[in-house]
């Protein structure tokens, strides 16, 4: 028995076209999953190379860091290098100006007393002069006229010392750096720039050890001691007759 073959309408067999479009089906579904797996291989590979990109960026990060913080610490410490070394000259700058200005004043300290000496001695002369000044006036004021002349010459001599005194005081100033001592009145004791030379009696206790009077000027020159300002100082004692 022959077997009747089945035919489309162009003349080809049904099952053999039925094959090829079953194998060529397959095939589109090899090559779709093969291209899936292709693509998905790639995106691994991408994947992976970007998390070696990460990887590598944060480890130059890190490097950068770690050389960013050792070179801050570099300039911290050459910074405090400098300024320790800063105030290592300013002090020896300052310990040699002292030391320049200390042998200057120990050459010219016997001429500088000398004529503290002579303002001492302006000094006396002028107010022996002002006390007899204030006797004559005294006089006068009572009707001695005979006075009034030698009132006036001692008041005139009197005013020029002055004036001699302050250019003194000057010269002394410019020249030396040497100031007068100044001591306010009731002002206490300073055994580092005074020197009692008589104590005096009081008895109210809020005045002990307070200066009562300066007998002779005291000079310095910056922090250096001259000559000692000589005072007379006032000490408590209990009035016995309480």
């Amino acid at each position: 028995m022959s077997h009747q073959r089945e035919f489309d309408g162009n003349g080809k067999n049904l099952p053999q076209v039925y094959a090829n479009s079953r194998d060529n089906h397959e095939e589109r579904v090899d090559v779709t999953q093969d291209e899936s797996a292709t693509e998905s291989e790639q995106e691994a590979s991408t994947l992976s190379q970007i998390e070696k990109k990460s990887e590598e960026i944060s480890s130059t990060l890190s490097h950068l860091e770690e050389a960013v913080s050792a070179l801050s610490q570099k300039i911290d410490t050459r910074l405090k290098y400098d300024q320790t070394k800063e105030k290592a000259f300013d002090y020896l700058y300052a310990e040699l100006e002292e030391l320049k200005q200390n042998s200057a004043l120990d050459n010219l300290k016997p001429l500088y007393l000398d004529l503290i000496l002579l303002f001492d001695r302006i000094e006396s002369i002028r107010c022996d002069l002002s006390q007899q000044s204030s006797e004559t006036n005294s006089k006068a004021s009572e009707g001695d006229e005979l006075t009034q002349p030698s009132s006036t010459t001692a008041c005139h001599t009197s005013n020029l010392l002055q004036t001699l005194s302050d250019e003194l005081l000057d010269i002394l100033e410019r020249r030396g750096g040497i100031e007068i001592i100044e001591t306010e009145d009731s002002a206490p004791f300073n055994r580092e720039v005074q020197r009692a030379i008589k104590t005096q009696t009081t008895t109210v206790e809020a005045e002990n050890n307070q200066v009562a009077e300066v007998v002779r000027r005291g000079f310095k020159s910056q922090n250096r001691l001259l000559r000692a300002e000589e005072v007379i100082v006032k000490k408590y004692q209990e009035n016995s007759t309480k």
